[in-house]
């Protein structure tokens, strides 16, 4: 099985686990091997250094950007001409951000899933070339899981390619 990283939230709800859960099967039935600081891999004493040794141990990365915080009301720019208040923003774990950084920085294949709302960074359409994927709200429909494999198909195909050039 080829190594990816997959960065993901430790703490998930009933609904993000399910989805989790169900692309997980799916990456591993294009042989890949899910990788997680804190889950699969344990940090020892600085979880920063263990994600960068575990990035370049993998051959492509996958990003779930679930929400972690969510923000009832703020202010945008604040102290600037573009300053607004915003409402209802999700915020996914910092660690996407981060994890994906490396990732893209090391030309490792991505794909970046993310709940509806999950915005910023990463996140953001047209930041990279990677395939970006927003998941369903619940439990997918059989078409929602049949585009979801596909793209994990397309994405698989991309790190096998990285995985004979480089392994």
């Amino acid at each position: 099985m080829i190594p990816i990283f997959l960065s993901t939230p430790n703490s998930l709800s009933q609904m993000q686990s399910g989805l989790k859960d169900c692309i997980v099967t799916l990456v591993k039935g294009e042989n890949l091997e899910p990788r997680t600081i804190g889950i699969t891999d344990m940090p020892t004493s600085h979880p920063l250094k263990e994600a960068a040794i575990l990035a370049r141990a993998c051959y492509g990365g996958l990003i779930l950007g679930f929400e972690q915080c969510l923000s009832q009301m703020a202010v945008q720019k604040r102290g600037t001409l573009s300053e607004k208040a915003v409402h209802g923003l999700l915020h996914p774990t910092p660690w996407n951000q981060l994890e994906a950084g490396m990732l893209f920085a090391l030309r490792k294949p991505l794909l970046i899933m993310r709940q509806p709302g999950v915005e910023g960074g990463i996140f953001d359409p047209g930041v990279s070339e990677s395939f970006i994927v927003t998941l369903p709200t619940g439990q997918p429909t059989e078409l929602e899981e049949r585009n979801i494999a596909s793209v994990v198909k397309s994405w698989a195909s991309e790190v096998a390619k990285s995985y004979r050039h480089w392994g």
